[in-house]
């Protein structure tokens, strides 16, 4: 579950976050990857952006 918060200005920079979360979290192989690397949140973000990044 996520929650997320972004003004109206903010809508087309919060859009691309949210194609790339979808995607990420969507391949079953990307989730597993980041579930069992992360060892705490600055390790679930380490993950999440070198998916993302590729």
């Amino acid at each position: 579950m996520a929650l997320a918060a972004f003004s109206e200005s903010d809508r087309d920079a919060f859009q691309t976050v949210f194609e790339q979360l979808v995607e990420v979290f969507s391949e079953r192989d990307s989730v597993q990857r980041i579930v069992r690397r992360a060892s705490g949140f600055d390790a679930f973000l380490d993950e999440l952006v070198a998916v993302i990044d590729g």
